[in-house]
């Protein structure tokens, strides 16, 4: 589900639950970032296509990350995590925004193919608040239900989405980053932030189909 009035979620759409510092919060890894869960709690994820940055800018962003890295020495807690990904992912949706790489999610089709993995399982393993397909990236808010681990849901995004979009393309190969951004959703107004965030990505994405 989209929903078209993020602040007025209808009576039978589970609320949000966001992050609690009393809650309990568990480590987890995908690639070589860190992610910490916290169960059944919403979330605000970017996930990327293979090729959507070129190396002089993934190794700008690597530097840029050693340094914060230096100055913040791990293990972090759920607080420098988040602090980490307001500068860190904040800088590489940035750069993702420039339409490095191929960018064949603009390919109508792909889009399809992909929206189709993400809204599968809305309202079973998760709930959908929104989403995006941008040409290279995409960013989804949502809330893992039954027990469900983000990790999990973008594994099943990824894996079924990646052999969609091969064949309708008619191509092989990698499609997804194995690395993906998450930040968990701290109160309402974090909540409205991000939802404004992926509405502005929309009419920035409307306007893109448009012009090509």
């Amino acid at each position: 589900m989209y929903i078209t009035e993020p602040f007025a979620l209808p009576d039978n759409i589970e609320k949000p639950r966001f992050y609690s510092p009393l809650a309990e919060t568990s480590p987890s890894a995908s690639g070589n970032l860190p992610h910490w869960e916290q169960t059944g709690k919403t979330v605000f994820v970017t996930f990327r296509l293979a090729d959507s940055l070129p190396q002089e800018k993934l190794s700008e962003w690597l530097a840029l990350e050693s340094e914060w890295i230096i100055r913040n020495p791990r293990p972090w807690n759920f607080e420098t995590q988040c602090q980490h990904d307001e500068l860190i992912s904040a800088e590489m949706e940035r750069w993702l925004d420039n339409g490095y790489g191929d960018c064949i999610l603009r390919d109508a089709m792909a889009r399809t193919a992909v929206e189709n993995a993400i809204t599968h399982f809305d309202g079973v393993r998760y709930r959908l608040y929104a989403y995006v397909v941008m040409p290279n990236h995409v960013h989804a808010c949502f809330m893992p239900l039954n027990g469900f681990r983000i990790s999990q849901i973008l594994h099943t995004w990824k894996s079924y989405s990646a052999n969609a979009v091969n064949k309708v393309l008619n191509r092989t190969g990698n499609v997804w980053q194995k690395e993906y951004f998450d930040r968990y959703i701290r109160d309402e107004l974090h909540f409205e932030r991000v939802i404004r965030y992926i509405r502005r990505n929309n009419t920035a994405l409307a306007w893109i189909a448009a012009s090509v």
